[in-house]
């Protein structure tokens, strides 16, 4: 089990993005996650009450602990649903990287 101490300082970061009415169910399921732990509430206990395996509590609290409030706040999987649907294109003076031919832009801008 995995033991945090909040400063007063995380505690009203945690109650004020609990506040935001458009925060997504992910994230809020990850603030009351935090907030039950604080309450000394036992992980498989949380994990039972959430819904959510007791692994998933251990992430969501050690994304805390390495991250902070922000990075437990940021959506990683959109950001890594972004990263595989963007293609850098080379500027118009540079040739394309030899693993990249033009046919197989084409067959990229087909899917």
């Amino acid at each position: 089990m995995i033991t945090l101490e909040f400063s007063e300082q995380d505690l009203a970061d945690i109650e004020e993005a609990c506040d935001a009415p458009t925060l997504p169910e992910k994230l809020t399921r990850k603030l009351m996650c935090l907030r039950m732990h604080k309450q000394k509430v036992r992980d498989r206990v949380i994990a039972s009450v959430m819904n959510i395996s007791p692994y998933t509590v251990t992430i969501y609290l050690k994304e805390f602990d390495n991250l902070g409030i922000s990075g437990t706040l940021e959506d990683r999987a959109y950001i890594q649903s972004l990263k595989g649907t963007i293609i850098a294109a080379p500027h118009s003076s540079q040739k394309p990287p030899q693993s990249i031919q033009p046919r197989s832009l084409f067959l990229l801008a087909l899917k």
